[in-house]
C-alpha cells in the first residue's frame, strides 16, 4: 500500500482529486452560485470572488479562490486579516458561507489546476510561514521539506481539528503544524477517504455549536415540546 510521500505524488491521489472534485462541483455549484449572487446583491462594490496568495508545492505562491465574506470597504479594517466567523466586517450572507465552509467551495478550481488537492496540509500565507519558522524551529525544517513536495489541501487533519485557524495562538498554530506533519508522513488513500467523509460531519457539528452559542436559551427539545403542546 502506498503511504506518505509515495502516495502523495501518485496518480491514484490525482485521480481521487479529479473524480472527487468533479462530484463535489456538481453538488456545490448551485449553492455556491446562490452565495455569489447574494454577495453581489449585498455589496456590489467588489467581485464576489476573493483571491489571496498562499504557498504551495515547491514553495511556490498561488492564488486561492474564495467567495468573499467581508465588506470591501477598506475603512472596516485590513481586508486580509481574519477575525474568524465573528467578524465586524462580515457580510450577512458571509457569516453563513463561513459557517458552512461554502466560501471555500471555489477552491475546487485550484484542485483542477493541480495547485491543491482535496486532502492535504493547510496552505499558509507567507507571513504565517515566517511565524512558524520562528515559533517552531524544531519542526519547521521537516515540515517545510514535506510541504514543498506535496500539494496543500482543501481539507485535512488540521482543518478538521480547527477550521478557523488563528496563527496568533501559538499552541493552536503548533498543533496544526504537527497534525499536517503527521499526515505528510503517513498519508494513504484510505486515510484521505476518511478525512473527506469526516469533513461535512465536522462542518455540520461546528455550525450547530455556533448556532447554539448565539441562541443560548433555545433548546431543540423544548421547542419541539412547545409545538406539540400548542392548541390547534
Amino acid at each position: 500500500m502506498l503511504r506518505g510521500p509515495e502516495y502523495l505524488q501518485s496518480q491514484r491521489k490525482r485521480d481521487l482529486d479529479l473524480i472527487g472534485g468533479a462530484l463535489l462541483s456538481l453538488l456545490l455549484a448551485p449553492p455556491a452560485a446562490i452565495g455569489a449572487a447574494a454577495i453581489y446583491i449585498e455589496d456590489r462594490t467588489a467581485s464576489p470572488l476573493f483571491r489571496q496568495l498562499r504557498i504551495g508545492k515547491f514553495g511556490q505562491s498561488f492564488a486561492i479562490n474564495k467567495l468573499r465574506t467581508l465588506r470591501s470597504n477598506r475603512s472596516c479594517g485590513n481586508p486580509y486579516t481574519s477575525y474568524g466567523i465573528v467578524d465586524p466586517r462580515a457580510l450577512t450572507v458571509g457569516k453563513l458561507l463561513r459557517r458552512t465552509c461554502l466560501d471555500e467551495s471555489t477552491q475546487l478550481i485550484n484542485v483542477f489546476r493541480d495547485e491543491m488537492s482535496l486532502v492535504g496540509y493547510r496552505p499558509l500565507v507567507e507571513t504565517d510561514r515566517l511565524k512558524l519558522k520562528d515559533a517552531c524551529p524544531d519542526i519547521y525544517p521537516e515540515w517545510e521539506d514535506r510541504c514543498n513536495a506535496a500539494l496543500p489541501g482543501l481539507t485535512g487533519p488540521s482543518q478538521l481539528r480547527k477550521r478557523n485557524f488563528d496563527s496568533h495562538d501559538e499552541r493552536i498554530f503548533r498543533q496544526a503544524m504537527l497534525d499536517d506533519l503527521d499526515y505528510l508522513r503517513n498519508a494513504t488513500f484510505a486515510g484521505d477517504l476518511r478525512i473527506i467523509a469526516e469533513t461535512p460531519v465536522q462542518i455540520m457539528e461546528s455550525t450547530l455549536r455556533a448556532a447554539s452559542r448565539e441562541l443560548p436559551d433555545l433548546r431543540i427539545r423544548d421547542a419541539v415540546g412547545a409545538i406539540l403542546t400548542t392548541p390547534v
